[in-house]
């Protein structure tokens, strides 16, 4: 957020800058802040929260995992091939974790710098690579090599699923950079595990819906919890395989603010917050 005061000599390289306005106790004084957008390779920002999601026009580029079996207290390798890897720039994606934590990730067709990943406190893995040259690796040749640590004995395919909830999974590519959808997937694998999405509409005044998919039809439990873990609400929910939707209407809840749902199947429990406003 840079004052709207500020100039540039060169708009190119505007560093240092302005990002602090001291108020003063004159009314009449006007005080405005200009939000800039960094990072934006393709030049689609939305500059509001009622914008719609740009339309990916280029071919998906995949990052794939073939599964396998992770013992409990043992770090293994896990090898990420490319898939029409062709002039990409930079990519983002993010994964939801289930019992197994990210050691750390070996560079092997591109250099993956330690600023480029991360594994945050909800389970969620991060990386966000890029290249001012752009990169083309051949199909089925390892891009880099991810060393993982499970907790206990479980398949890859249950223990990492891709996510969106940080970011919108992307890579650019070609000179133009032209933004084409990044796939994560993990292949052999029996289930692709379980997924819970964020809510919609979120902030919410009367109602939202929450859609939530499992491998197999099977009994799951919902929970919601304030901002102090006090329990909302407890239900069973009978979940059939594929896509599921709960609808949640703030009568329900008899809450404001921020709140946390959860979803519990077997042994994975993956939870995402809310706010609901007046």
């Amino acid at each position: 957020f840079v004052d709207a005061k500020q100039t540039f000599t060169d708009m190119t390289n505007p560093w240092p800058l302005q990002e602090v306005i001291v108020a003063k106790a004159d009314q009449s004084s006007v005080y405005n802040f200009i939000a800039v957008k960094v990072g934006d390779v393709d030049i689609n920002a939305s500059t509001s929260a009622t914008s719609q999601t740009t339309t990916r026009s280029g071919k998906a580029v995949s990052f794939i995992m073939d599964d396998a079996q992770l013992t409990g207290g043992e770090v293994a390798s896990i090898d990420v091939k490319a898939e029409n890897f062709n002039e990409v720039f930079g990519y983002q994606f993010a994964a939801q974790l289930s019992g197994v934590e990210v050691v750390d990730v070996i560079s092997k067709a591109i250099q993956i710098e330690e600023s480029m990943f991360a594994q945050l406190e909800n389970g969620l893995f991060t990386m966000s690579y890029n290249n001012i040259n752009g990169v083309s690796v051949a199909n089925n040749e390892v891009l880099f090599t991810i060393k993982v640590k499970a907790n206990n004995t479980t398949k890859l395919s249950k223990a990492l699923v891709a996510s969106n909830e940080i970011v919108e999974a992307e890579a650019y590519v070609g000179d133009d950079f032209v933004a084409a959808d990044a796939k994560l997937e993990v292949r052999g694998g029996q289930a692709k595990g379980m997924v819970l999405y964020q809510n919609v509409p979120n902030p919410f005044k009367a109602e939202t819906n929450i859609n939530f998919s499992v491998p197999e039809a099977s009994n799951v439990t919902f929970k919601v919890f304030d901002v102090t873990g006090k329990l909302l609400m407890n239900r069973v929910i009978s979940a059939s395989k594929g896509e599921n939707m709960i609808t949640l209407r703030r009568s329900d809840l008899g809450a404001n603010g921020v709140l946390y749902y959860q979803l519990e199947s077997g042994d994975q429990i993956q939870t995402r917050k809310m706010v609901i406003i007046e």
